[in-house]
């Protein structure tokens, strides 16, 4: 295993488990509550929700199962913690409450089978284990789908206001997402407070120069990735900006900017084609969602552009509107604070 993943995790210093019984004395202590999912790219790893016993708090732990052979994922791994780390303070992402290793993973979580074979004849496992706040809507898709913002675009422009905050926080570090999809916003119970998450494809680069053409591996959802990662060229920010112009389009018209295809002809449409034009009642907000679609990196807005634009700044209006007077629930109130400081900071020189 990684001298630096395991230098990079506490190792025995928290453990999840089924039964507390089987907790470890002066780890922290996480109860599986409810396997949620297996983690989408497959053997690597599974979401599942946790009781901290300290403070009987539900948190959300991502295991990623390890491999003392694949030094790719291990990379990964490490790059994910790093990211996670320097993000933690923004509000706009959801936030890595602490890490560890955890070895004989599939037999202190999972009674029967995994993957296919009994767990007692499974060689034992190691896991990096992410301890995340849950986010108790579970992502934006489910609201996409049941066209919650099809009906309401100002309250798409609300939502979405968010996550451009959050996007542009990351940027301002020098990081690009390289995921941004409809899987990777999660909501609150109420779906009002939305957050980024997912970090394992994140990157770093140094200085502005590098806005465009940062990176050049071929990463990120399918249906989100931009011409330039298509045609194997390097890309910067301005890539997030596209995907994020694909969601936006998905969740107003409830419907792809490309159309619906295979990935072979995803590729040839969103390389060779511009988007269709979105058709909302709202043309402000149709000329925005444009410009971030635009075939050209270099033409696309900035997340500080696009939170100067007519549409975000109205946006940002009804969201202190919606958010304040007398709010008593302390997420929406972190929510309208950390906006409201993102969006001073952009403010034009000189401005009111």
């Amino acid at each position: 295993m990684s001298l630096e993943i395991q230098a990079k995790s506490r190792i025995m210093q928290g453990r999840v488990v089924k039964d507390a019984s089987n907790l470890v004395e002066g780890a922290s202590a996480y109860v599986l509550e409810e396997r949620l999912e297996d983690w989408r790219h497959g053997s690597f790893g599974t979401v599942s929700k946790v009781l901290r016993l300290s403070d009987q708090k539900i948190l959300i732990a991502k295991f990623i199962h390890l491999n003392p052979a694949n030094n790719e994922l291990n990379l990964r791994v490490i790059r994910e913690i790093d990211n996670m780390e320097r993000v933690k303070h923004i509000f706009g992402c959801v936030k890595l409450e602490e890490h560890f290793l955890q070895d004989n993973f599939v037999q202190d979580l999972i009674e029967e089978e995994y993957h296919g074979k009994p767990v007692g004849s499974h060689p034992p496992s190691l896991a990096v284990v992410l301890i995340l706040e849950n986010m108790e809507g579970g992502d934006i898709g489910a609201m996409i789908t049941r066209g919650v913002f099809h009906t309401n675009v100002e309250y798409a422009c609300v939502v979405f206001l968010q996550v451009i905050v959050g996007l542009h926080q990351i940027h301002q570090l020098n990081m690009i997402h390289r995921d941004i999809g409809a899987g990777n916003v999660l909501v609150d119970a109420d779906g009002h407070v939305v957050k980024i998450a997912d970090f394992g494809f994140s990157n770093s680069y140094e200085g502005e120069t590098r806005r465009l053409d940062a990176v050049q591996t071929q990463l990120g959802t399918v249906s989100y990735r931009p011409p330039e990662v298509w045609k194997n060229e390097r890309y910067g920010a301005s890539a997030d900006i596209f995907a994020l112009g694909v969601l936006m389009y998905e969740a107003i018209r409830q419907e792809w900017a490309f159309g619906e295809y295979d990935e072979a002809t995803i590729k040839e449409r969103v390389v060779g084609q511009t988007a269709y034009p979105l058709e909302c009642g709202n043309e402000q907000v149709s000329l925005l969602v444009g410009q971030m679609l635009q075939q050209d990196p270099a033409a696309r807005p900035t997340t500080g552009d696009i939170l100067r634009s007519s549409v975000m700044q109205d946006a940002f209006e009804k969201l202190k509107h919606f958010f304040g007077g007398g709010n008593t629930n302390p997420l929406k109130e972190e929510c309208r604070l950390a906006i409201e400081e993102v969006m001073d900071s952009i403010a034009p020189k000189g401005a009111a």
